[in-house]
Formats: C-alpha cells, sequence, structure tokens
C-alpha cells in the first residue's frame, strides 16, 4: 500500500499479498474537495445509521411474524380490544339504546303493570267505599242525624235563652222548648246503642256498630249527660240566673254537645275523605329515556378502523411498529373518549330512570300506608267479626298473605312488602 499523499492506483503487477492488490489508494485533494463538507459526512452517516436502523427494524418485524407465539400474542391483545369495544357496545345497545330491549322499556312495562294494579286496586276500594256508604245511609245516618238536629237545636235555644236571661226578657217559651230537646236528647243518647244494635240487623257486613266505642266519645257521651241533666233542671227549677255561674255552664254543655255532633259523624266524614283520597289517586310514570345513536355510531366508526388496522396488520401491509403507533395515537385515544361519553350517557339515563323508580317506590309505600290506615280506622267501627273489608283488601297481591290482623283495634301497618 502506498503511504504518501499521491494519488494511487489499484495494480496487479507486483502484489506479494491479496490485502496490496484489493487497497485503494486516494488523493488528499480529492478527499478535501469532496468530503470536506461536514453535511455530506453527516448525510452519509444518517444514512448508513438509517439503513442499520431500518434493517433492524425489518429484521425484528419478521422475526416478529416467524415466531408464532408473538404473531398469535399481538393477534390475541388485538382481538380482545376489538372484542372489548363490541361487548360493551352490544350491552349498552342491548340494556340501553334499543327500545326494545332496554332497561328503559322494561321499566316502562313494568310501570304500566304497576299502573294497571294499582288502577283495579283504587276501583276495588272504590267498590267498598260504596257499599260502606250504603249501609251507613240505610241503616245509621236516621239515627245520627236525628240526634246531631236535636245537638244543634238545643245549641241554638241555650244561646237565645242565655241572651234572654242577660238581658233580662221573658224567654218563658224558649225555656220550654229548651227542656223539651235536652229531654230527647237525653232520651238518644240512653238508647242510641240500643236502637244502633236492633239496626245492624238489617246489614250484616259493613255495619259501623261501633260508632261511639271511641275512649274519646264515651268520655265525652257521658259528661255530656251529666251537663244536660243538670243544666234541664235548674231550667225547670227556675232559679235565678247567675251570669258568674251558669254562663261556663251552659257554655260547657255547647262544647260537650259539639263534641259528641263530631264524634256521631265522624264515620261519615271518613267515609267521605276516604273517596276524595280514591278519586285523586294519580301513579307516577316512568319516563322513556333511551340513549341517542350518535355516540354508538361513534363507537362504530373507531371500531371498523381498528378493524381495518388489524386487517392491514394480518396481510403484511402494516408493520407491528406501524400498529402500535397507529393504535396508540389514534384508536386508543378515540375509543377512550368515546367509550367515556358512551359510559357517562348510559349512566344519565340509569340516573333518571333510577330516580324514577325511588319516586314510584316513595309513593307506592305512601300509597299503601294510608290505606291501610284506612282499613284500621273503618275496621275500628265493625264488628271484630266482620271481615268484609279484609276480604276487599286480599284480593290485592300485596295483602294475600296473612300477616296482617284486620281485626285487632291495634292494626299497624306490618304488610307483606316482598
Amino acid at each position: 500500500m502506498n503511504t504518501d499523499n499521491a494519488t494511487a492506483t489499484m495494480t496487479e503487477e507486483g502484489c506479494d499479498c491479496f490485502m496490496q492488490c484489493h487497497s485503494v489508494t486516494y488523493s488528499s485533494t480529492v478527499s478535501s474537495a469532496r468530503l470536506s463538507d461536514s453535511s455530506i459526512l453527516s448525510g452519509n452517516r444518517m444514512g448508513a445509521n438509517s439503513s442499520v436502523a431500518q434493517s433492524f427494524a425489518d429484521a425484528l418485524e419478521v422475526a416478529q411474524r416467524v415466531d408464532e407465539d408473538s404473531m398469535m400474542l399481538t393477534l390475541r391483545l388485538v382481538q380482545n380490544v376489538l372484542g372489548a369495544h363490541e361487548e360493551l357496545k352490544r350491552l349498552v345497545r342491548f340494556n340501553v339504546a334499543s327500545d326494545s330491549t332496554s332497561v328503559s322499556r322494561s321499566l316502562q312495562l313494568f310501570s304500566a303493570s304497576l299502573f294497571k294494579m294499582l288502577q283495579q286496586t283504587v276501583k276495588s276500594n272504590r267498590v267498598l267505599h260504596d257499599e260502606m256508604n250504603e249501609v251507613y245511609l240505610k241503616y245509621v245516618y236516621y239515627l245520627v242525624n236525628d240526634l246531631t238536629t236535636s245537638l244543634d237545636t238545643a245549641d241554638l235555644l241555650f244561646t237565645q235563652v242565655t241572651a234572654a236571661f242577660v238581658a233580662d226578657a221573658d224567654n218563658a217559651l224558649e225555656v220550654q222548648a229548651l227542656i223539651d230537646v235536652l229531654d230527647h236528647i237525653l232520651d238518644k243518647l240512653e238508647n242510641f246503642d240500643t236502637n244502633l244494635n236492633a239496626t245492624s240487623a238489617y246489614a250484616r257486613f259493613l255495619f259501623p256498630k261501633r260508632l261511639l266505642n271511641s275512649q274519646a266519645c264515651v268520655a265525652t257521651k257521658n259528661s255530656l249527660n251529666g251537663s244536660l241533666v243538670e243544666r234541664k233542671t235548674w231550667l225547670a227549677s227556675g232559679t235565678q240566673f247567675d251570669a258568674a255561674k251558669d254562663l261556663p255552664k251552659i257554655a260547657d254543655a255547647c262544647l260537650q254537645m259539639s263534641r259528641l255532633s263530631s264524634c256521631l259523624q265522624n264515620y261519615h266524614t271518613e267515609l267521605r275523605s276516604f273517596s276524595t283520597w280514591l278519586n285523586s289517586v294519580e301513579v307516577p310514570s316512568i319516563t322513556g329515556t333511551t340513549l341517542t345513536m350518535s355516540t354508538l355510531d361513534s363507537v362504530d366508526d373507531t371500531n371498523k378502523y381498528l378493524r381495518r388496522l388489524f386487517q392491514a396488520f394480518v396481510g403484511g401491509w402494516k408493520t407491528k411498529g406501524d400498529l402500535a403507533h397507529l393504535y396508540l395515537t389514534r384508536v386508543d385515544r378515540q375509543m377512550l373518549t368515546v367509550n367515556n361519553q358512551l359510559v357517562e350517557s348510559a349512566k344519565s339515563v340509569f340516573v333518571k330512570l333510577s330516580s324514577d323508580i325511588d319516586v314510584i317506590n316513595e309513593w307506592m309505600m305512601t300509597f299503601f300506608e294510608k290505606l291501610f290506615a284506612a282499613y284500621a280506622t273503618f275496621q275500628n267501627f265493625m264488628a271484630t267479626n266482620d271481615k268484609r273489608i279484609e276480604s276487599y283488601a286480599r284480593r290485592d297481591s300485596i295483602w294475600r298473605l296473612p300477616v296482617v290482623n284486620f281485626q285487632s283495634s291495634q292494626a299497624s301497618l306490618a304488610y307483606n312488602t316482598v
């Protein structure tokens, strides 16, 4: 090999060794002119490096495809991602988006069935009310009306007589009329329970035999009886009116008459209140709520792109590096965004449905508690062996199991909630 700076040429003459015959010499002038540009050197170096890197990457790609386990692992991972997206889309479409199979639709059907059941309950209880009201009007109303009318008359006469006493005016006619009314009231009070029991023979069921059986009404009746006897005796005696002494006694007698009148009409008042409540019942419903299809369409678009990318990889048009790069930079971000939107949309649907269910649950609890309270109230007026109210109630599934004693004076809200 020539070691000077002169330009050398390859020659085969006088070659003593292989290396000498295949060596290349160069001119320093040429080398400096052509290679002194650093960009050229850098370009050559980068090209070499790029070539080596690409060759290495190609070798790795070939190795990945030749290695069955590695290739199958990649295929399974992508297939799992596709499968997970498809399953999420299927579940959301089936349970949320589809009108025919969504949970919202199922709950709407449940709401319709519930509405139908409650309509039947209301209808049945209207029939119960009508039967109780008919019995009352036929066999009880005349007794109650007779006594309450007399009590109202006595209250008016007490007012007139008292005004005359205060004015020191002649009130003999009013006093006699008041005495006669008090006699009538005392007689009715004494025979009221007897007459009521006798009339009950005409109605086997739903007859309010215990019209005045509450402790408060019994106490009022006894107190009034004593007050009226005392006032009647005072009026008949012609004793001089003493405002300080007699006005409080008259006021007390009038108050007791008012309370007894309320006791007598309490049953009929409960009947009217029951009817008004039944007519006002409005069953809440579940509003149909479904997911918009645009979000599902976005899932479809991204899913289709990933499937095409997967097919390109399997077909050799895309490398594993391409697959990984496009998945991370495009597919994964899109799917994450779309899936989050999908989950949030589905969540909003379920939150709305959950709220509707809570409203219905609260409404049903309130409705059946009030209904049973009405049953217990009416049963307290009936004979203990009268099971007509229970027979109406047991027609509804919620009362069918024998967990409630409708004849108990201590009835509680222990109904079946299963």
